[in-house]
């Protein structure tokens, strides 16, 4: 061993036997990185087994270090991994020691939260060329997620979402770049069951405890950074899913956050159009994408449109603008009639449960699509009703059994305090005769 090793191993062991509160002050004092280094490698050893002591005492410290000493990689690896073993939710110990772990990792994580450039600082070591250093950034990073999001540090998710869509814009046009995978990583992590944002605005709260949360939501900028995530074309599907879910979970409902997503526009394609009509075009169109993904995208656009008279209007007439042989092909009233006479099982299915969601509950949208005459074809010459059309395709023997479904769902809701719709239904041949022998066959296939 030699010389350099020996004096190593002795202050380090020297480190080891001073008190906490000791090894902090000469942590500030020490003038030698080697010291510092010594000192820390100490306090990382330590951090396990006396979590509280060297937590309590160090966690300013770390942070105060990380900032001045960002350059030095190694005393940057240090204090991750002290970082990491302070934050991190001891899962060995039970009972009163796992509360008492658990109620440690939560203050540590705030008061390391407490001070933004902290974050910032974390965030930025993502990007960094050296691949340990990322790797532990991206392992501190979900290792207090876990614990942020256990209990809604809501001012935090905003300051991590804020940082990592600035990384994502700025690398967005380098496909395949390391630090733009590693910030969707992170964004999964952090959006994928979150606690944060569905558990805020989940059904089982209160009414008045949504509204609340929606608008907290959207007045500190959450919203509108969901929406950015949108437009990214390097965003993966699982993200995007869990994105537009979210999205829909925060606007249910909620008139301000419907009209913010009314005003984001896709400028990313050649031609320009409302990210509303982005989704619906992944929902009808998007044969090639993820079953999920469209699902997500119908979810969303339920959300949408609850409670929504202005946003269903809008849909409504671009619906009845397909009439017309001037239709404009790039619309949202074109893309709900391809879907809705579509080959495709899911773009059919779900767009004959957007239509019901259209009308639900809106005896004025009932009334309106009544009037729309939808082309077959692009000749505009053979154009039927929307009521016949759905009869049409319950007739038609290539129907699926889920189409059948989700035309019989868009039926069941247009005809309830709709005496017009009932109308148009029965002036339709063989339209109550078919429905009735449905419910007399005998296979298995119409019991369904």
């Amino acid at each position: 061993m030699d010389t350099h090793q020996t004096t190593f191993l002795f202050f380090y062991k020297f480190c080891l036997s001073l008190p906490i509160e000791n090894l902090c002050n000469h942590l500030q004092t020490a003038n030698r990185v080697e010291d510092r280094r010594h000192i820390l490698r100490a306090l990382k050893s330590l951090s396990k087994k006396y979590k509280l002591e060297v937590g309590t005492q160090s966690i300013g410290l770390l942070g105060n270090i990380l900032h001045h000493e960002k350059n030095d990689l190694k005393l940057v690896q240090l204090i991750l991994d002290t970082l990491i073993n302070l934050t991190a939710m001891d899962s060995v110990a039970d009972g009163e020691q796992l509360v008492l772990s658990h109620d440690m990792s939560i203050q540590f994580t705030k008061s390391f939260i407490n001070n933004k450039e902290h974050v910032h600082l974390i965030l930025e070591l993502i990007t960094a060329t050296d691949l340990n250093i990322r790797r532990t950034a991206i392992d501190y990073l979900l290792c207090f997620f876990r614990t942020v999001l256990n209990n809604y540090k809501i001012c935090f998710w905003e300051v991590v979402v804020e940082c990592l869509l600035r990384i994502l814009v700025d690398e967005n046009s380098n496909d395949g770049n390391i630090a733009v995978g590693d910030c969707l990583c992170i964004l999964l992590n952090l959006l994928e069951d979150n606690e944060i944002i569905r558990t805020f605005v989940s059904l089982t709260n209160s009414a008045e405890h949504i509204v609340a949360c929606q608008t907290t939501i959207e007045q500190c900028g959450i919203l509108r950074r969901l929406c950015i995530i949108l437009m990214l074309t390097t965003t993966p599907a699982d993200i995007l899913a869990e994105t537009i879910r979210t999205i829909g979970d925060v606007m249910r409902g909620d008139a301000k956050n419907q009209r913010c997503l009314d005003l984001v526009t896709n400028t990313n394609t050649k031609i320009q159009q409302p990210v509303l009509f982005n989704l619906l075009y992944v929902m009808i169109c998007g044969e090639e994408k993820s079953f999920s993904l469209r699902i997500s995208v119908l979810y969303c656009l339920q959300c949408y449109l609850h409670k929504n008279e202005s946003g269903k209007s809008m849909i409504v007439q671009a619906l009845l603008a397909q009439t017309k042989n001037t239709a404009n092909q790039h619309s949202m009233g074109h893309l709900l009639r391809s879907g809705y006479l579509s080959e495709d099982a899911v773009a059919s299915w779900c767009s004959g449960i957007l239509l019901s969601h259209l009308i639900v509950n809106s005896p004025q949208s009932k009334q309106d699509i009544l009037k729309a005459k939808l082309a077959l074809d692009r000749t505009q010459t053979n154009a039927k009703t929307l009521m016949e059309i759905s009869i049409d395709i319950l007739h038609k023997s290539s129907s699926s059994f889920h189409i059948r479904v989700a035309v019989i769902i868009l039926i069941c809701t247009w005809l309830p305090n709709c005496s017009l719709a009932v109308q148009e239904l029965v002036s339709i041949p063989n339209s109550i005769s078919y429905l009735v022998s449905q419910i007399c066959a005998q296979s298995i296939e119409d019991d369904r």
